[in-house]
């Protein structure tokens, strides 16, 4: 009688991801990469009303997020209850995912207020925390408020000139 053939012991089968949600694992590396990773991939545009700082508007998302609940147009205004209107603001927000059980993006969407909760599946790495504490956070310099850069002044750097039929003299 032949031997009969060895069953292949059940493999274990991955959790599945719930739609809607991130693996810790998966936000820690993108936290690694810092917000250049996200600004790459997110186009984003200032909006200001009046000299008020509103938030950031969404241009465009990427294909592989067409599950969530974003559109280009939002205006994300908070990250986990964290404001975003400076370079500061952004890295604190960043740094705060590392230990973070969710991700709760405050938006607006045609001017109505709205919330996005993503949960993060896994525990913290105190690990991630630990280093994201001591990478060096090298926003860009922090903007003026909005009604210094609202006064109606152009500030040319280096040897850029306007491309425009204004008479301006260079002699300077």
């Amino acid at each position: 009688m032949p031997p009969k053939p060895e069953k292949a012991a059940p493999q274990a089968k991955a959790p599945e991801i719930p739609t809607g949600a991130v693996v810790r694992r998966d936000l820690e590396a993108v936290l690694r990469e810092g917000p250049p990773w996200l600004l790459e991939r997110v186009p984003i545009e200032e909006v200001v009303e009046g000299q008020k700082f509103v938030g950031w508007r969404i241009q465009e998302l990427p294909v592989a997020w067409r599950d969530v609940d974003l559109r280009a147009g939002d205006v994300i205004t908070a990250v986990n209850t964290l404001p975003l209107e400076t370079p500061t603001d952004f890295w604190a927000a960043w740094t705060t995912l590392g230990v973070a059980s969710e991700i709760k993006l405050a938006y607006q969407r045609e001017g109505e207020p709205m919330e996005l909760t993503i949960p993060i599946l896994g525990a913290p790495n105190p690990e991630m925390a630990a280093e994201l504490d001591k990478k060096p956070a090298s926003p860009p310099a922090e903007r003026p408020p909005a009604e210094k850069e609202r006064r109606g002044t152009i500030v040319i750097k280096g040897d850029e000139k306007p491309l425009s039929d204004t008479l301006v003299d260079w002699s300077n």
